[in-house]
């Protein structure tokens, strides 16, 4: 009973019935369609350049990225990629006469070539992608592989399918307008001024292994769940609206915070998860340590990483106001929160998790 009475004192019933509030848009416009053309750039497409292969990952709003696959036993971070112009470039020498597989390793996963539409699953919740060379050197055409049979559209999104795992289209209406609800909800919560002007695709798949995946490449959403998972969607989305961060920290503490409210408000799940993690297993990583990371999926306590950026951003939308938070997302610059260290900044974080004094007991 003393728990239940700290949890609803601590919470903010205004912000939930916002979140709560959030409808399926009416009158919302699904078109379907079977045949779904694949697009891709053919400039960006591996080429062969004085005997190298060159292999291209087109975004550059990550700080590094590596180039992994099967040519390197799928060592993650053994072929780091220069960031030259607006992509990274890796160059390879590689064997004739044979098949490999690859992906790009940016800080918040592991991600196939946009730009090779012939991929292969990866046994997992994703896909590798796919490179042929013949036994003169040359490279050889990708051959398109269809993974969705259903394309639906909306005003802001085009969700991409499989008639086997989202058998009825009302389903598929039913998501986009969730996922137009989540965007406004998002463009008025993070203050984005921004027109954002280029659909979001969402690319989903029905989780078949034990593994499951989400991971944003430019404006396309890829996961791989049981069923389809607001909250994931809400957390990727977050990433394509807000840009990302000069810091992974805040890229993935804001997306956490965010994607742990909707569509339910879990976000006090993680303060009580780190007060846990702080008091049970003695491990707490100091803020000015986590800011100096540069890759959150490859370290060994990414976890806990994921967990402590999402209860810094609840901690901060509790504690300031919402223009601070974001100038300080976007600038990393804890002056825009009007603190003075480093220090200061985590006493008062440290000493917001320690009113949470309660026993967390799904701590895995």
């Amino acid at each position: 009973m003393k728990i239940m009475i700290i949890i609803i004192i601590l919470f903010n019933f205004s912000k939930l019935y916002s979140l709560y509030t959030i409808k399926p848009v009416k009158n919302l416009i699904v078109n379907h369609y079977y045949n779904i053309e694949i697009n891709y750039d053919t400039n960006l497409f591996p080429k062969k350049v004085d005997n190298y292969v060159e292999f291209y990952f087109p975004y550059t709003n990550f700080n590094i990225v590596f180039l992994s696959g099967n040519f390197v036993n799928w060592e993650p971070n053994k072929i780091m990629m220069k960031k030259l112009g607006g992509k990274f470039l890796a160059k390879l020498k590689l064997d004739n006469g044979k098949n490999y597989q690859y992906k790009f390793v940016t800080p918040i996963g592991w991600m196939e070539d946009p730009n090779n539409p012939e991929v292969v699953d990866d046994s997992f919740a994703g896909f590798n992608s796919v490179l042929k060379i013949d036994k003169n050197g040359n490279i050889l055409e990708p051959k398109i592989i269809k993974i969705f049979d259903r394309k639906s559209e909306s005003k802001n999104f085009i969700l991409f399918t499989r008639t086997n795992d989202i058998k009825n289209e009302y389903s598929c209406f039913v998501i986009l307008s969730w996922c137009e609800s989540i965007f406004n909800y998002l463009t008025n919560t993070l203050n984005i001024k921004e027109i954002y002007t280029n659909k979001i695709m969402i690319r989903y798949r029905k989780q078949k292994s034990s593994n499951a995946s989400a991971v944003t490449v430019g404006n396309i959403v890829t996961f791989t769940y049981p069923s389809f998972n607001y909250s994931i969607v809400t957390h990727e989305l977050t990433h394509i609206l807000a840009k990302n961060s000069a810091n992974i920290f805040l890229s993935e503490g804001l997306a956490t915070y965010i994607g742990s409210e909707i569509p339910e408000d879990y976000s006090l799940e993680l303060i009580l998860k780190l007060n846990a993690i702080i008091n049970k297993l003695r491990i707490y990583i100091p803020l000015n340590e986590i800011f100096k990371k540069s890759n959150f999926i490859l370290d060994k306590n990414v976890s806990i990483l994921y967990t402590e950026s999402g209860a810094f951003f609840k901690f901060m939308f509790d504690n300031y106001n919402k223009e601070n938070i974001m100038n300080f997302y976007y600038s990393g610059k804890i002056e825009d929160l009007n603190e003075k260290s480093f220090e200061e900044l985590e006493y008062k974080f440290t000493n917001y998790i320690n009113k949470f004094k309660i026993e967390y007991t799904n701590l895995k």
